[in-house]
């Protein structure tokens, strides 16, 4: 079952060609011809509110949780500040050998994003995690473009992955 959300008003749709149609909501028959299959069905329903009061995980209240966090985040204040980074030796990846590396085409940040994206790489080049940046012609072996995202937590957060889609195809 997969949970499909409808909001009033015009919007861009969240639900792509291949989603519909492993949903069965869309069906393209170039050829026209007719299927005697029934097509699935969107059920309505409202969502539940979340309690606000009461057990919600772990035998905990919610300010049960909040105060327990609050106290391990002034016990181990050194923990939770700064970029981490792991203490362990270098990892090799196995790959293909036979696999050529692939070089992603670069793609646009959304400019809102610009000014934490370089806020953050700086954070994390000072920390060591990363260096560069890469000359064009020192760019060479895999090239993966990064994915950020908004961190729910707090609006002026920003997450950074990469797309290593091609390279976990080798």
């Amino acid at each position: 079952n997969t949970i499909v959300y409808v909001v009033k008003g015009s919007g861009q749709s969240l639900l792509g060609l291949k989603d519909g149609e492993s949903l069965g909501i869309i069906e393209i028959n170039p050829e026209g011809k007719t299927h005697q299959e029934m097509v699935r069905q969107l059920d309505m329903y409202k969502k539940e509110q979340v309690a606000k009061t009461g057990v919600v995980s772990g035998g905990e209240t919610q300010e049960e949780i909040t105060n327990n966090m609050n106290r391990m985040l002034g016990q181990f204040q050194g923990l939770f500040r700064g970029v981490g980074r792991a203490k362990v030796d270098p990892i090799h990846i196995f790959m293909d050998p036979n696999t050529k590396p692939m070089q992603q085409k670069q793609r646009k940040v959304a400019l809102h994003f610009i000014p934490r994206l370089k806020k953050h790489l700086e954070e994390l080049k000072d920390a060591g995690v990363i260096s560069g940046p890469l000359k064009s012609e020192d760019a060479i072996g895999w090239v993966s473009n990064p994915v950020i995202t908004a961190k729910k937590w707090d609006d002026q957060a920003i997450r950074v992955n990469l797309d290593l889609r091609n390279m976990e195809k080798a």
